[in-house]
């Protein structure tokens, strides 16, 4: 059995207790705005709640007119007041003129037996914190890839005037497909209203920047500091700064420099480590001053790795077996009078072990290294990638591990063809049938194994 978390801010939950011993969210407590099988204007059914936050339930449903399934988030009376209710309302309107795809569609507003709602596209798939929960640190490559996307959405948001406020894991839906969408807008809050955004700490203190309790204003800047926070936890499995209570987390933020992120990860790329050290910068102007300038840093080739860590050794290999190939034609083709000017023969091996006339330019490099020329297979790399879940698969070859995707492999143009079998939990095991004929990159999608789910 699974260990309950806070809806809230997903802290473990502690067994007898109610109340989120980070946030301070009371759990159970609080009685469902809408029973099951209502109908909102109409159109909209609730079927089932399918989870809780700090102020609101979130329904599954489906839209009797289009029959397409929907999310309907309504407000806890309880935890609002009437200017909350009223900003929830003007931001869910402000939301639905925004369009991005990584930002969930908003369809509808209103207010149905005093019980204020939204209805927005239902997205299939896992938290994110629930990713790093069960599949341990990401890779670098997936780091990057889920940091542009949400980068590419919190721009959307901040060129509206708008800042998310709670920007972290948990509010990140990772699909079946493996893209990512940035949920839980509710808070959502307009960045040119300054005096409430600086006297206000919605949230959760994990992921808030230092302005946030301090009278300092504040913007998208925000956003992206708990976006550095979320890329360190990604790479680490933890958090930067942590503690017993609400208030230590804050201080921490407020005051202490995050751990050094490669002395937990070593394999972390150092490009990728600085940026995210740079948005966790305590002054918001030491940060990237907007979204799309992350982006851009995190494009730029050695912030974006291509090749995992587990590719490494595939590298040495590769190395050692083309310094071979080198000591094998050198022996073979000096001539017996010692005459090392004279032409070698251009032969080459096969894929099949035949000697060839090698006349095919593409397949043979010259290397030139004091010696006579020498006429070597070219090399082929081949990239395997998953893209129906991120977390990363097991590539094993004859039941040994040889690393995770994303996963680079390296041999000479025409080898003989391998067979590798890509393993994920909560997935159908795969097989791939590799040639090695021409650079190719693999993006292998996974079937759920929905036997193995509990």
């Amino acid at each position: 059995m699974s260990k309950e978390h806070c809806p809230s801010c997903g802290t473990p939950s502690v067994e007898g207790v109610n109340q989120c011993q980070n946030c301070g969210y009371e759990r159970e407590t609080d009685i469902s705005p809408f029973s099951t099988d209502t109908v909102l204007e109409g159109r909209y059914r609730i079927d089932a709640e399918v989870g809780r936050g700090g102020m609101g339930v979130v329904y599954r449903g489906i839209d009797l007119t289009l029959s397409r399934p929907v999310a309907i988030k309504a407000m806890l009376s309880s935890r609002t007041d009437a200017g909350v209710l009223a900003r929830f309302m003007h931001e869910a309107r402000a939301l639905a003129s925004v369009e991005h795809p990584a930002l969930v569609p908003v369809y509808a507003v209103g207010q149905e037996q005093g019980v204020y709602y939204m209805v927005m596209r239902f997205i299939e798939g896992r938290p994110l914190s629930q990713v790093i929960e069960e599949d341990g640190p990401l890779t670098d490559q997936m780091v990057v890839d889920i940091m542009v996307t949400i980068s590419e959405a919190l721009t959307t948001l901040h060129k509206n005037d708008l800042v998310h406020r709670d920007v972290k894991p948990a509010n990140m839906i990772v699909g079946p497909d493996g893209f990512i969408t940035l949920m839980d807008l509710g808070i959502v809050k307009s960045s040119t209203d300054t005096a409430e955004l600086a006297s206000s700490t919605t949230g959760t203190p994990k992921y808030m920047p230092p302005e946030v309790i301090s009278d300092k204003a504040v913007d998208g800047r925000a956003d992206l500091y708990a976006l550095g926070v979320v890329g360190y936890q990604c790479l680490t499995g933890r958090v930067p700064f942590d503690g017993p209570t609400p208030m230590s987390i804050l201080y921490q933020q407020a005051h202490t420099p995050a751990p050094p992120l490669r002395s937990l990860n070593h394999q972390t790329d150092k490009a990728l480590a600085d940026i995210i050290h740079k948005l966790l910068e305590k002054d918001a102007d030491d940060r990237f001053s907007s979204g799309d300038e992350l982006r851009k840093a995190l494009l730029v080739p050695q912030a974006a790795p291509t090749a995992s860590q587990g590719s490494a050794g595939y590298v040495v290999l590769a190395a050692i077996v083309l310094a071979a190939v080198i000591f094998v034609y050198q022996t073979n083709n000096v001539s017996k009078e010692g005459q090392a000017d004279k032409a070698i023969s251009e032969k080459t091996v096969d894929s099949g072990g035949a000697n060839t006339n090698a006349t095919d330019p593409q397949r043979i490099k010259t290397i030139d290294a004091g010696q006579p020329d020498v006429k070597l297979l070219e090399p082929v790399t081949l990239k395997i990638r998953i893209v129906s879940s991120p977390g990363g698969a097991r590539v094993s070859q004859k039941g040994k591990k040889v690393g995770v995707t994303p996963l680079t492999i390296e041999r000479p143009k025409g080898s003989e063809a391998e067979r590798f079998t890509l393993t994920k939990k909560g997935f159908k095991r795969r097989t791939l049938n590799v040639k090695f004929q021409e650079n190719r990159t693999y993006r292998i999608k996974l079937k759920a194994n929905f036997s193995l789910i509990e």
